[in-house]
């Protein structure tokens, strides 16, 4: 984004997150009237539009060469086998939209079979979380997280949901207290 945007406009580049997507904007459109389908075919001739930030990049060793950025994401993206990215020329500048593998493919039509996994992932996620504060009634949110490979804000909604509905309850201060299974 930082070698490809247009510097004479006064609109920003903008990354926008979303729980199934990606959206990149820079503003400026594709140069020399490359379109979208050459960049996904690759046959285009590279040219950049701020030369000296791409050379700044490329001495620094955060670009192989010149003309491969698009091949080589859509390679990773292959690669990992989530969606191609979704690349388009908008008013005013370039959109690239990459999707997150369940939010391509899954989450436009959400159906009870994922709601079922998802149940199932929960309920499991859920027993560890209470076998291992019955294990050890000092454990910390975070040795949890470590142990059932998840996030520390995601191990504490889980134990937020387990409080609200009273399975655990937390007796004293973070430090020095300790859990209760109910």
């Amino acid at each position: 984004m930082i070698i490809h945007r247009d510097y004479t406009s006064p609109a920003d580049s903008i990354v926008k997150v979303f729980s199934d997507h990606i959206l990149f904007y820079n503003p400026g459109s594709l140069p020399n009237n490359i379109t979208v389908e050459q960049l996904l075919s690759n046959t285009y001739v590279s040219t950049p539009r701020n030369r000296q930030i791409a050379k700044i990049t490329k001495e620094m060793g955060w670009i192989e060469k010149y003309g491969t950025g698009i091949k080589r994401i859509l390679d990773i993206f292959r690669n990992y086998g989530l969606p191609q990215p979704h690349f388009e020329v908008i008013p005013g500048g370039f959109a690239v939209t990459v999707f997150s593998e369940v939010g391509h493919n899954e989450g436009q039509k959400t159906d009870q079979k994922t709601d079922q996994k998802t149940d199932q992932k929960t309920d499991t996620v859920d027993g560890e979380i209470i076998s291992l504060i019955t294990d050890n009634k000092y454990i910390t949110i975070l040795e949890i997280a470590n142990r059932i490979n998840l996030s520390v804000s995601g191990t504490k909604l889980r134990i937020n949901k387990l409080r609200n509905n009273g399975s655990i309850v937390r007796i004293g201060p973070a430090k020095g207290g300790h859990w209760e299974i109910k």
